[in-house]
């Protein structure tokens, strides 16, 4: 990506490093002094310390003060149940230990055993406060732990298994049989206590009769809301995954890895990360950014790079997390590491433990195509500034419109399946989203069904449309467009108050600045500096982008910086108005009021003439607003405003521009051509006032008729003009009219 500019830090060209360790979340323990097992259901390190002391220290959070004091010797794994009442350890092949950490209460819970076959503990694990599960050679046991701390069995499932992977996120346990080891039988332990789903049986492809798959290359993570058991097949230099669902278990994809040696996976932001242990490089792939049909990834993202550099931080910290020095070491990169899925690897041999992030800012930099660079980012989490920046380089750089237009595209989709799932949540309706369900295609209904998404509401009410049941004053007018929305109805009180002033200079009054402010153009663009950037909504996992975004984050600075012509902008702006209305959402006002100001600004009156007899800038009361402001620099904008507040359905506004323009035979006629009558009685004094003020009789005596006519002259509201029509009207009986001379001929 060329052209960074100096306002825009996050895609800095000195980023030379795809993946690095957090140096906030480095943890840290005295290896001669402490023996750390890894607990992945709690996501813990436990420190087992001398005198027989157990210290927790979460991966992702603060460290408990509370220790466990206990016998020690000869522990092979220890983890805390989910609630922390009862630590359990495995000191021996045939049993475990279980201790209460409220009453200090123990007992052993032996497996069972065959004389005829050998048997022993491969692993055990909590999938929930009440169960505990032992893998062993000879199968699966479940036991259920009751309040009176008795272990009960209560379910078995008979296998030979060679060896285990368990993913605590997702609750699934896969176990590896058969003379090659590749044969695998899957769990799948739900949120209910004492249940498990079997799922499929499915074989892991080998290339060779003689070839033993490994536990150690075999991972299950979730990727996109699907859960996959990945394959790193280092001899064929390739991922292999398997999308796993309770139906079948199939291979879905083979991603090329281009490199020989071993490799870790961790699955950071839905992206998976390879670290290659021999080459000490690091490859990022995003399986979404291949075609739906395509079964293969031949490249990764970015160029395969190192971690970069790990910098320990000197804060203090607990002796046991934090390095004594500025010379403390780890392990060479990659080697002795311990990869826990989804981010994390632990250094037993140094005694670290590393959190991986994804460094964005450079990831950007390899991608040469800005519509695969926006998709690639509305996909992560926490990107959506760098969404946002993006915009803002592509329309100063003068990116094709073609181009902006497919990105446009993009970003309304996805604010389009926002707004159809806010409808079915106003509605009432469950949202189904994928994010609810952490086990993906485990569910039973189907992942990512949702009912068709119903089209925006276009109600006056939405659109900013006002109540006009009550007449309202032109100083009243200003405080009811505050029903709108706030951005905009700051914009149209604005437009109305310069009318105002306008209108107060015409007739000579000193008038009050009404607008706050000088009329500048920055006052008109609706703000002077872009605010922070909201946070950021998702569906479905993207990255949403709203108008109020596009406006605030990428039009205005844009705008205000004069870092792109008006062309370009008028052009974009257009472009994104015609992506709305094709996904019939709803153009908020303030978008039409910015392209406005900018056809204005820049004397292209007849452009903006175009945009409105064509409609494509839609009615609303703040673009009449608007567009009523610009009378004194474009005269014929008065009776586009006037036309629009006649299709919105707002007599009484007309009536009001009428009146302060003094064009009150106008106003009468409207009145007269509206096909169902209004009741305009509120008017009707001002309307006596007008005409006596210019001392018009004929103008006088033509409105009280009509009012009269109507019905709708007052006589408590009109009392002074009622007397003033009467005692005018008995004059003019009195004098005797104009005679002319009689004719006579010559």
């Amino acid at each position: 990506m060329a052209g960074v500019s100096d306002d825009q830090p996050h895609l800095a060209a000195s980023s030379i490093y795809h993946v690095a360790v957090d140096p906030e979340t480095i943890i840290k323990w005295n290896t001669k002094k402490n023996k750390a097992f890894f607990d992945d259901t709690n996501k813990e390190l436990l420190l087992l310390k001398p005198q027989g002391v157990i210290k927790r220290i979460p991966i992702d959070g603060i460290a408990s003060k509370k220790q466990y004091q206990m016998p020690l010797e000869d522990v092979k794994a220890i983890k805390f149940s989910p609630d922390g009442s009862f630590i359990t350890l495995q000191r021996t092949d045939s049993d475990v230990e279980f201790y209460n950490t409220h009453d200090n209460f123990r007992f052993k819970q032996p497996i069972k055993t065959n004389p005829k076959v050998e048997n022993k503990i491969l692993g055990f694990f909590w999938t929930n406060s009440a169960n505990l599960i032992i893998i062993t050679r000879q199968g699966v046991e479940l036991f259920a732990l009751s309040k009176s701390n008795t272990l009960t069995r209560v379910n078995e499932f008979k296998l030979a298994v060679n060896w285990f992977v368990y993913s605590a996120q997702l609750r699934i346990l896969l176990l590896s049989t058969g003379p090659k080891e590749n044969v695998m039988h899957g769990l799948h332990f739900k949120l209910q206590p004492n249940k498990w789903l079997q799922l499929p049986k499915f074989t892991i492809q080998l290339s060779s009769e003689k070839e033993l798959l490994r536990e150690k290359d075999l991972f299950i993570s979730l990727v996109y809301s699907k859960v996959y058991c990945i394959h790193a097949y280092a001899k064929q230099r390739e991922l292999h995954l398997y999308h796993l669902t309770t139906d079948a278990i199939k291979k879905q994809l083979v991603i090329d890895l281009h490199a020989t040696g071993t490799c870790f996976i961790s699955v950071i932001d839905n992206l998976i990360v390879a670290h290659n242990v021999s080459q000490k490089v690091s490859m990022i792939f995003d399986i979404n950014a291949r075609h739906p049909r395509d079964n293969h990834i031949s490249f990764p993202l970015a160029a395969p790079l190192p971690l970069a550099p790990i910098k320990l931080p000197q804060k203090s910290k607990p002796a046991e997390m934090a390095p004594s020095s500025p010379g403390d070491s780890f392990s060479e990169l990659y080697e002795e590491w311990q990869f826990v899925l989804p981010r994390h690897a632990v250094d037993n041999r140094c005694g670290y433990v590393f959190s991986f992030h994804i460094a964005l800012d450079a990831v950007c930099l390899s991608f040469s195509d800005r519509i695969k660079l926006v998709d690639f980012l509305v996909r992560r989490s926490g990107a959506k500034e760098m969404v946002l920046q993006a915009l803002r380089q592509m329309i100063e750089e003068k990116e094709p419109l073609i181009t902006i237009a497919q990105i446009f595209d993009m970003l309304n989709d996805i604010l389009l399946a926002h707004t159809a799932e806010q409808s079915r949540i106003a509605a009432g309706g469950a949202s189904n989203l994928a994010s609810s369900n952490p086990a993906g295609d485990f569910t039973n209904s189907p992942a990512g069904s949702a009912p068709n998404s119903p089209t925006p509401s276009r109600s006056p009410s939405a659109s900013g449309g006002l109540n006009t049941s009550s007449t309202l004053t032109l100083d009243g007018f200003s405080s009811a467009i505050r029903q709108a929305d706030d951005l905009s109805s700051r914009r149209t009180e604005y437009f109305m108050n310069e009318y105002k002033r306008q209108q107060q200079k015409a007739a000579g009054a000193p008038g009050d600045d009404l607008s706050g402010s000088s009329s500048s153009s920055s006052s008109s663009s609706g703000a002077t500096s872009a605010p922070a950037v909201k946070p950021a909504k998702t569906v479905d996992g993207k990255t949403v982008i709203e108008q109020e975004d596009m406006y605030e984050q990428v039009f205005v600075p844009i705008e205000e910086r004069r870092s792109a012509d008006h062309k370009t902008m008028v052009a974009v702006i257009e472009e994104y108005i015609r992506s709305l209305s094709f996904h019939r959402l709803q153009v908020h006002s303030f978008i039409y009021e910015l392209i406005i100001d900018l056809l204005v600004r820049n004397n292209r009156f007849y452009q903006l003439h175009q945009l409105l007899q064509y409609h494509v800038l839609s009615d609303s009361i703040h673009v009449a607003c608007q567009l009523l402001s610009l009378a004194s620099s474009y005269p014929a904008a008065m009776q586009l405003s006037l036309d629009m507040f006649k299709r919105l359905g707002e007599p009484h506004q007309i009536l009001e521009i009428l009146l302060s323009q003094n064009m009150l035979l106008q106003a009468m006629r409207f009145l007269k051509s509206l096909p169902t009558p209004v009741d305009v009685r509120a008017f009707v004094p001002r309307f006596l006032s007008e005409a006596r003020k210019m001392n018009d009789m004929p103008l006088f005596f033509t409105a009280f008729n009509f009012f009269r006519s109507r019905g709708e002259l007052d006589p408590k509201e009109c009392k002074d003009h009622i007397t003033f029509f009467d005692t005018t009207n008995s004059i003019a009986e009195l004098v005797p009219p104009n005679t002319s001379p009689p004719f006579r001929p010559s």
